[in-house]
């Protein structure tokens, strides 16, 4: 067994000293695929290493003490468990960032349905601005049914039903197209939400 394989324990991992220029790996001998790389600034990282597909792939659970070394085996083990089933964790996580935002499906539905078919599309904007801005950054699929219904609430309670109902009507709107232009799968979240009487 080489001095870089060991026990991964708490205490063993506070004892282990910092490389002077670079950066050491060590490798878990009780779980499969874990490893800790230590950087010349103490910084130590958990990983999981893994050839899927025939291709190398390194996948970063985060670091320790702030990830406990149970924690790292558990989800090493998750990991294990998914690449058995042929799933790619690296893969997923790149389409997760891929995935639009609302401000993406905006600027789409601005451009390509607001402003060419409706002729008051400058409300659209105005309420997506005063209503809906604050989500921008969400991924699409992170948006919930439960989501808008708050939203929607909060809106009528500050500003009347049908500032509610229009914001509202404006983001399932947005999804409706979205689904459309397969900018995103699923259940309109929006679609969910009862409207106040008028």
């Amino acid at each position: 067994m080489s001095a870089n394989q060991i026990k991964f324990t708490k205490g063993k991992l506070e004892s282990l000293q910092a490389p002077s220029v670079g950066s050491d790996t060590y490798h878990d001998t009780q779980t499969q695929g874990l490893k800790l790389r230590i950087s010349k600034t103490g910084t130590m990282t958990f990983f999981v290493y893994r050839k899927i597909k025939g291709r190398p792939e390194r996948i970063t659970l985060g670091r320790f003490p702030q990830i406990t070394v149970d924690h790292a085996r558990t989800k090493t083990h998750q990991i294990n468990a998914s690449v058995a089933d042929g799933m790619n964790p690296n893969q997923v996580k790149r389409q997760e960032r891929q995935e639009p935002t609302l401000k993406d499906l905006y600027n789409r539905y601005m451009q390509d349905h607001a402003k060419v078919f409706k002729k008051r599309w400058d409300e659209d904007e105005e309420r997506y601005n005063l209503h809906l801005k604050r989500w921008e950054n969400r991924k699409l699929s992170g948006i919930t049914k439960e989501d808008c219904i708050a939203l929607h609430k909060k809106i009528g309670k500050l500003s009347g039903p049908y500032a509610a109902n229009r914001a509202i009507q404006v983001l399932q709107g947005m999804y409706s197209k979205g689904q459309d232009w397969d900018m995103f799968k699923g259940d309109n979240p929006a679609k969910a939400v009862r409207r106040f009487k008028e």
